[in-house]
């Protein structure tokens, strides 16, 4: 609040650097699950960032996103899909559709839709989100598997076969080969979801040492790169307690699978495998 209180007397009440420490203020309070005041602090800074115009665009767009993660967080999710679908619609009309700008609060509310069930919805916007990320910053954007990685967590738990993952992985493929091509996978490559059941031996991770009797219980995703012969070539944990994780990805590097064939020949699998703890 000193803050507050030096930047109204230093700049002015309605100014750019005051509406900056209200959008602070905002956060800190959302993280301290205060969010009525977290709103308060939120609204007026979008009220100064409108204020000022054109120029404070971009600032516009964050606020109301981060308006709406606030309301998510304080469990009204039909006021937050509303409040980001506005800051999508603002970027998109100011900055374009495949602008940075709209990358934020499309992930976001990508997110957001495909955790309530509304997977097919949440998909077209984690499409779109995708598609930005690699026109804005090229095939090795650390957003893009940061997308899939969030996809994965978020649906995998809900569709156990993961069909729609199948179904998604190859829209990606054509978005990609659509937007280039240089980042699509190897034609010998073919993604199959979750590929528990196809192991010769599936190996179980054990159950993390350090954490005693405590009787934790969690679910861990890894993507694995298996091989043409069937050995898994690459294993990476997207989702789960760290320490679940660390085992998973061990046991999974340790795990065989029957070679996969396309056409008569062997080919590699871009796959997932889903390991849960109990105790």
């Amino acid at each position: 609040m000193e803050a507050l209180a030096l930047g109204k007397q230093t700049f002015g009440d309605n100014s750019a650097e005051v509406a900056v420490v209200h959008n602070n203020l905002g956060v800190l309070y959302r993280s301290k699950e205060k969010y009525q005041d977290a709103m308060r602090s939120l609204e007026e800074s979008l009220r100064i960032f409108e204020q000022l115009g054109k120029p404070y665009l971009r600032h516009v767009i964050a606020t109301r996103e981060a308006i709406g993660i606030t309301h998510r967080l304080a469990g009204r999710n039909a006021e937050a899909e509303k409040e980001i679908r506005k800051a999508i619609e603002m970027a998109q009309h100011n900055f374009g559709e495949n602008s940075i700008e709209m990358y934020s609060p499309t992930f976001t509310l990508a997110r957001y839709l495909a955790y309530d069930g509304n997977i097919a919805r949440g998909d077209e916007l984690f499409m779109q989100a995708y598609r930005i990320a690699y026109l804005r910053k090229g095939s090795k954007a650390s957003e893009l598997e940061e997308i899939r990685d969030a996809r994965t967590c978020i649906v995998v738990p809900q569709d156990h076969d993961n069909v729609g993952g199948l179904l998604f992985e190859d829209k990606l493929e054509d978005l990609r080969k659509t937007l280039g091509g240089e980042d699509a996978a190897p034609a010998r490559t073919v993604s199959r979801g979750v590929v528990n059941g196809k192991a010769i031996s599936l190996i179980k991770p054990s159950y993390p040492a350090n954490m005693g009797n405590l009787g934790k219980i969690g679910a861990v995703v890894v993507r694995v790169l298996i091989e043409t012969d069937g050995t898994v070539l690459e294993a990476r944990a997207t989702c789960g307690h760290p320490d679940f994780a660390k085992n998973s990805v061990k046991a999974a590097l340790k795990s065989k699978f029957s070679p996969t064939l396309l056409d008569g020949q062997a080919v590699r699998v871009n796959g997932i495998l889903v390991y849960n703890f109990a105790r």
